[in-house]
Order: C-alpha cells, then sequence, then structure tokens
C-alpha cells in the first residue's frame, strides 16, 4: 500500500512534468472534491426536505358510526399536525378519515390550505354528531369552517361520505 501511495506521489510530484500538467491535475482534484462534497450536500438537503414535508403516519384506529360504518382514522393530537391536517396529502381512501382530537368542547375552526381534494366534516361532541358540513372545495383556502355547537372531535373524510352513508346529526361514534 505505501509503495503504491509513493509512486502516485512521485507521478504527480514528478520534477520532468511541466508546470501546466501539475496546474491542471490540481484544477481536476479540487473540481472532485467540489463535485463530491456538493453531491452529498444536495443528498442531505433531499432527504432532509422529504422528511419534512412528507405527510407523517400516526397512529391508526377503526371509528364506527351507528356500529355499521366501520373507518380507518389517523388521530391527529399534537397542535403541529392539527395546522397541517390532510393538507399537502393527494388521495385519502374512501374507508378512511382524519380524527382531530382536543380536551376540551369549543368552536374550532378549520380552513383548505393546501388541500388537494374535497372533503366533508363531521362535527363530534360526546360520542355523537352535533353538526355536519359537506362538500367543502379544497378550491376554496380562504373560508374558514367550524361547527355550530362545542365539539371535542372533528372527523375529515372524503366529499360524499356524509351522503354516501346516510349520516346524520345525533348518530353515535364509537372508537376502538
Amino acid at each position: 500500500m505505501k509503495k503504491a501511495f509513493n509512486s502516485i506521489i512521485k507521478w504527480y510530484l514528478n520534477p520532468k512534468t511541466p508546470k501546466w500538467v501539475i496546474l491542471r491535475r490540481r484544477w481536476r482534484f479540487k473540481m472532485l472534491i467540489c463535485v463530491s462534497f456538493s453531491s452529498l450536500l444536495f443528498a442531505f438537503f433531499i432527504v432532509l426536505l422529504r422528511n419534512l414535508y412528507s405527510p407523517q403516519v400516526n397512529d391508526v384506529h377503526f371509528l364506527t358510526i351507528n356500529n355499521k360504518i366501520k373507518i380507518d382514522v389517523e388521530i391527529v393530537e399534537t397542535n403541529k399536525d392539527k395546522a397541517k391536517g390532510l393538507g399537502g396529502r393527494d388521495v385519502l381512501n374512501d374507508d378512511q378519515g382524519m380524527l382531530f382530537v382536543y380536551d376540551n368542547p369549543d368552536y374550532y375552526t378549520f380552513w383548505m390550505k393546501g388541500m388537494r381534494f374535497d372533503i366533508d366534516f363531521l362535527w363530534i361532541n360526546n360520542k355523537k354528531i352535533v353538526d355536519i358540513t359537506e362538500n367543502v372545495s379544497h378550491l376554496d383556502e380562504q373560508r374558514i369552517y367550524s361547527s355550530r355547537e362545542p365539539v371535542d372531535r372533528i372527523l375529515e373524510v372524503n366529499a360524499g361520505f356524509i351522503r354516501k352513508n346516510n349520516i346524520k346529526i345525533g348518530d353515535e361514534i364509537n372508537t376502538n
């Protein structure tokens, strides 16, 4: 190994080598280092951005409405996750939803910032649906949505889910 290294050094620093060749070798070496460093830096930022902007999967649970309709729900409890909600996602399966859980009943507000598809809201208090907002357009990012009564949970599902499953105010919600 030492012999190979010494032969490379002798070749690189050969006194018979013209100065312009040595300068070209140095420039190539510097370019190799710059390209390698830039590639590593680029890869690092790609991984960082992917982790920052990819949807985070929270705990998935089942929710039933009137003990008939079963939905896989992603439960959202942190303020950061509540602020993002379904924003940035491309789709939500027909049997899936996002459940926002709050400690105290209140008038919580929602908007459609970053949404890419229409949704329905089920406003829930004490395991009963107290209000319904249907077919909320993802194109209207300025409008604020809230329930008519204080709620402790809000379920977001695909637009048309409420009508398709004949869900009404007063229906009972159970979680596992």
